[in-house]
């Protein structure tokens, strides 16, 4: 076929991953944000402890999933480490829509 529309059926959801990492090659706990509206009772998680779990409407990053994710994984993560300390991130509205996250950055990191 010249033009192939679709591949699957439409019950997909957004899942996003947020991954990080130095150069070092050391890695930071991965979040996933699931498209939810409120936890369900079996374990999304099973089998993966070491990755960390938000919820959103739409499975997308916001602006209070990045800060929970920084203060709560991200900072502890980083905190015995030699400073200065540099996150890169994309241009994501989510990433530098919320001041408070970056004066906790300079604060604590």
């Amino acid at each position: 076929m010249k033009h192939l529309y679709s591949l699957s059926n439409s019950n997909r959801q957004n899942i996003t991953v947020v991954a990080c990492g130095g150069p070092s090659g050391e890695f930071v706990k991965p979040l996933l944000v699931y498209a939810r509206k409120r936890l369900q009772t079996t374990n999304l998680l099973e089998g993966f402890e070491n990755v960390c779990l938000q919820i959103s409407h739409n499975g997308w990053m916001n602006a209070q999933i990045f800060k929970t994710w920084v203060n709560d994984i991200f900072i502890p993560h980083v905190a015995s480490k030699k400073k200065p300390v540099v996150l890169f991130v994309d241009g994501h509205s989510s990433h530098n829509s919320d001041r408070e996250t970056m004066e906790l950055c300079n604060d604590k990191a």
